[in-house]
């Protein structure tokens, strides 16, 4: 039995689709007005697809607000701490 057969390639790895660009994606398609540089500039970054997630649930939560005009009537708070080793994206990401 020859070795390099059961060994995968190096050529065979492909970049893991990024979920939370995909569903930014979708919404920026339904809706051409909802536009963001910033969650633009979030969803180019490589990894951190779990910040991504959170970001996008919490937009979509003001935009539900928004749209039932309670937005400036709840007392919630949408702040996020980011925690990390040096070199993780928590400055990036922010």
């Amino acid at each position: 039995m020859d070795v390099t057969e059961t060994q995968p390639r190096c050529d065979t790895f492909k970049e893991v689709p990024c979920l939370a660009k995909q569903e930014w994606d979708r919404i920026k398609a339904l809706n051409s007005s909802f536009q963001s540089a910033a969650m633009e500039e979030l969803m180019a970054l490589v990894g951190l697809e779990h910040v991504k997630q959170q970001f996008l649930s919490i937009w979509a939560k003001v935009q539900v607000l928004k749209k039932q005009q309670i937005l400036g009537k709840r007392t919630e708070r949408y702040h996020i701490i980011m925690l990390g080793n040096p070199g993780t994206g928590e400055y990036e990401a922010s």
